[in-house]
């Protein structure tokens, strides 16, 4: 397998679980609002912005401390992965062999004046993609089971999260790969 070939098949494996991991965060949202059927159909025309919000006020209406921190902090770590997730499937321009090969990113909004985003992947990012959204997804499937079986005793939180989560940043997780906006003037 080309280098070149390797990135675009990793690419396409980490969008296969970045698409298990919104599914994980869709079956938080059925356990906690008594109601998995609904919430699954509700789910199909929502994003997942709007889901992690409703996640957010359901815990806080539906379930005790710690668990709210908890559900606080999976969808923070959500947000995180979520940038990562837009580098890699909406601004990858090409895919360039060498060591290691790198994925261009570009990309372009208009807010105030044309702003350009250039920048450059390469698969010790995916790699750390991917391994935060394992971590986030077995902590999520933690939450599920908390919250499926209303214990009163919490078992174990996963590894990566057993400090409170008001005092963890946020799992290690790498910053997202957001370079600064460049702003260009047309002059």
């Amino acid at each position: 397998m080309t280098e070149v070939t390797e990135m675009y098949s990793e690419i396409a494996v980490a969008i296969a679980v970045w698409n298990s991991l919104e599914s994980d965060f869709i079956e938080l949202l059925g356990a906690l609002s008594s109601d998995p059927y609904a919430i699954a159909v509700i789910s199909v025309r929502v994003g997942s912005e709007s889901v992690c919000e409703s996640l957010r006020s359901l815990a806080r209406d539906r379930v005790d401390e710690p668990l709210v921190s908890h559900v606080d902090q999976a969808t923070k770590a959500f947000s995180i992965l979520r940038e990562y997730r837009n580098q890699f499937v909406h601004r990858v321009t090409c895919v360039i062999p060498g060591d290691p090969p790198r994925a261009f990113t570009y990309a372009r909004r208009a807010k105030n004046g044309l702003e350009i985003d250039r920048g450059e992947l390469t698969l010790a990012d995916l790699s750390r993609w991917q391994e935060g959204m394992k971590n986030l997804s077995h902590y999520v499937t933690w939450i599920s089971s908390q919250v499926t079986w209303h214990r009163n005793a919490l078992d174990d939180p996963p590894q990566a999260f057993r400090a409170k989560a008001s005092e963890v940043d946020l799992m290690d997780l790498p910053m997202p790969l957001n370079r600064p906006w460049i702003a260009w003037d047309a002059e």
